[in-house]
């Protein structure tokens, strides 16, 4: 409880979080000691193994028994408490448009800048930078899933894919989008299939950056946005809050990741979308729709208070 921030007083916890999940690693430390322990025995050592082994049983009991009625229940409600009350700051339509001009203008003038000189970095990089950037707008994926997807997943990926039977099915702009967006599936949350869609342009960028790859990045690193001259790939979220923070636009901080997805989400709710249409949308972004109902969308606070008072 001192460790979490808990105020006697009030009985509210300054880490709420932490109280809760704090327990988990405190069996894990038991079990541990346990084996620790118990691999002692092989040796000469004059430490009663027996008593040691009762004593961390003991406690690992009574954090099971004892946990979620002293620290664990009052800390949910602590935090339940914060999150209703908490004031939810999705990105604005104008700032994206802000974000997405800037987008377009360095990318093309990161291109341009390759084509008169193919061993020129930074360019290469603001490219690179600015292609992910691009595709975390369209898509609305956790920053994890996209900066992770492997090479070779987006090389093989067909171009087209057409199903006769789904011909009639579709509309003429849907038949369209078909033909012009590329589409691979990376792993997501839980090993969940999570849909990510490449654009025409994007596809153009990209082509740039795999033509041009030998030049900055090493041999080993396998991801589709790498980190120069590292095996690894590139942090999305730094990425994110450069160029957010570069694009001029008014609320910077409200555009991340997982500000985008709530944005997403709330959308979904003003258009009242079907319950299929919702499935759907949910297994685009990679959760279910529990989650989408419950956690990722915002609470249209506004909305409802408007309609309270007409009634």
């Amino acid at each position: 409880k001192i460790v979490a921030g808990y105020d006697a007083v009030k009985e509210d916890y300054s880490s709420s979080a932490f109280a809760m999940n704090i327990a988990t690693s405190l069996k894990e430390c038991c079990s541990l000691a346990i084996r620790l322990t118990l691999k002692r025995r092989s040796y000469n050592s004059t430490v009663n193994i027996a008593e040691l082994e009762a004593t961390f049983q003991t406690f690992r009991q009574l954090l099971i028994d004892s946990w979620k009625f002293e620290v664990y229940s009052l800390a949910a409600s602590c935090l339940n408490t914060k999150t209703w009350n908490k004031v939810t700051i999705v990105p604005l339509a104008s700032d994206l448009k802000i974000f997405r001009c800037y987008l377009l203008e360095k990318g093309n003038l990161a291109q341009e800048e390759l084509k008169s000189n193919p061993n020129n970095e930074k360019a290469y990089k603001l490219l690179l930078e600015v292609t992910y950037c691009r595709c975390m707008l369209l898509n609305r994926n956790r920053g994890g899933e996209l900066q992770r997807i492997p090479l070779h997943i987006y090389q093989n990926a067909p171009m087209q894919q057409s199903y006769e039977e789904f011909n009639e099915a579709i509309s003429q702009t849907e038949k369209i989008l078909l033909k012009k967006f590329k589409r691979i599936v990376t792993r997501g949350k839980r090993d969940r299939g999570v849909p990510v869609l490449f654009g025409p342009d994007v596809q153009q960028h990209l082509q740039v950056l795999i033509s041009l790859r030998s030049n900055f990045v090493k041999e080993s690193n396998n991801y589709l946005f790498p980190n120069l001259h590292h095996d690894t790939p590139i942090t999305g979220y730094k990425v994110m809050q450069k160029h957010t923070k570069l694009s001029g636009a008014k609320n910077p901080d409200a555009i991340t990741s997982t500000k985008l997805r709530k944005h997403l989400a709330t959308m979904s709710q003003i258009f009242e979308l079907s319950p299929n249409d919702i499935e759907q949308l949910a297994t685009f972004m990679g959760h279910t729709k529990e989650v989408h109902r419950q956690v990722i969308a915002y609470q249209m606070t506004c909305s409802k208070r408007q309609k309270l008072q007409s009634y």
